[in-house]
């Protein structure tokens, strides 16, 4: 099964000989070939085992981890282990609000607000989010990049005039390629007083 996004991985190598742990040498790791500097002569303990805290991997695609045992004696052969780790794409969330734009009276401004939902996210997610009603996109809002919030948000917004009426407004979030993170969709139908306030209803 892939591994979840977010979460911290750990490479374990158990060296044998004959069926018995060989307790001495050392395991060098690596990811798609790329040497992990920071275990390149893990200990192997009395136990036959040498562990390595992988740095955060790209998510969708499948990787191969590998672990090159090496001893100076001339007892043991060189051997080599690989695994293929595949680390599974967060889910977003995006969430729809309409507030009035304070910059432009009569006007208002929708903001999409998107969520990392994976366990242990490490930063804002990036991409673009595309605003449209039934109508169609809605003007010069259709790839507006999201601007980093804490942790694990990000926001982007589009200014528009006031509507006259009821209306249905969606916002689809894209993430910036390499993907590690899923699209995202909401839907909220905004109501309108004559007062020009709104209340918004989230699908």
């Amino acid at each position: 099964d892939p591994a979840p996004y977010g979460v911290p991985l750990t490479a374990t190598a158990t060296v044998t000989s004959n069926g018995a742990a060989v307790t001495a040498g050392t395991v060098a790791f690596a990811v798609d070939g790329s040497p992990v500097a920071s275990c390149a002569s893990q200990a192997v303990s009395h136990q036959g085992i040498a562990t390595c805290a992988l740095p955060p991997l790209a998510a969708g695609a499948p990787q191969k981890v590998t672990a090159t045992f090496a001893y100076a004696g001339g007892t043991y052969q060189r051997s080599i282990g690989t695994q293929v780790v595949t680390v599974a794409r967060a889910h977003t969330t995006t969430a729809l609000s309409l507030s009035p734009d304070v910059t432009v009276p009569g006007d208002d401004v929708l903001t999409a607000t998107v969520t990392d939902d994976a366990t242990g996210a490490r930063a804002p997610p990036t991409g673009t989010v595309a605003f449209d009603t039934a109508g169609g996109p809605v003007a010069s809002c259709g790839a507006i990049a999201v601007a980093a919030a804490a942790a694990p948000t990000a926001v982007a917004t589009c200014a528009l005039p006031h509507p006259a009426a009821a209306t249905s407004f969606t916002a689809t979030f894209t993430p910036t390629p390499p993907a590690d993170l899923f699209t995202s969709t909401t839907t909220s139908a905004l109501d309108f007083s004559p007062g020009g306030s709104c209340s918004p209803a989230f699908q």
